[in-house]
């Protein structure tokens, strides 16, 4: 994860997600050894491998749970910065936004701490009609429906605030013919 080689750390990376799918959840036994670099990649330069270190981070952040917590005020500001970021693969701020939600829902609460800053880039992400962004629209869609269930019961300020104006947002996708669209409103 670590080499100097672009192509050995992509494969690297790639390895690393299929293990953890396949290990888990023997793989978290791990965390101290695999987070730091997933947590490096997100600096990376190359489009390519960085989507493939978000890819990796997906997976492995998906059922991380109660270690999560730990990772979240260094991984967060970095997955923020990736979406706040010019890249050519539209790809790169889809997964970014699959993570975001892979934390959310292993971090639960604590990942609240982050939402003030996070919450109005995904609304943002909404509410584009761009094309060329319908995809990037479904992914934030889908994020905040994860973000909404624990908002529901711990954090209504931010429900009200922030969620809840969205309904006419959503109700508006489903008119589209974006069936992924759809499918996440």
């Amino acid at each position: 994860l670590n080499h100097k080689d672009a192509l050995v750390r992509k494969a690297a990376l790639s390895m690393l997600a299929n293990f953890t799918m396949h290990i888990y959840p023997d793989i978290l036994e791990f965390d101290e050894i695999i987070m730091p670099p997933l947590l490096k990649n997100l600096e990376e330069k190359d489009e390519e491998i960085l989507l493939q270190g978000i890819q990796a981070l997906c997976v492995v952040c998906e059922d991380m749970d109660e270690i999560m917590a730990q990772y979240l005020p260094e991984l967060i500001p970095n997955l923020i910065n990736v979406l706040k970021g010019q890249y050519n693969n539209p790809e790169v701020r889809k997964c970014t936004i699959q993570a975001i939600a892979s934390c959310a829902e292993g971090a639960k609460d604590e990942f609240m701490t982050f939402g003030s800053e996070l919450l109005p880039i995904l609304v943002e992400y909404t509410k584009s009609t761009d094309p060329a962004e319908i995809e990037l629209r479904a992914s934030s869609i889908w994020c905040l429906a994860h973000i909404v269930g624990f908002c529901l019961n711990n954090h209504k300020e931010i429900y009200s605030s922030t969620i809840e104006p969205l309904i006419p947002t959503v109700l508006d996708v489903l008119k589209t013919d974006h069936t992924e669209s759809q499918e996440f409103s």
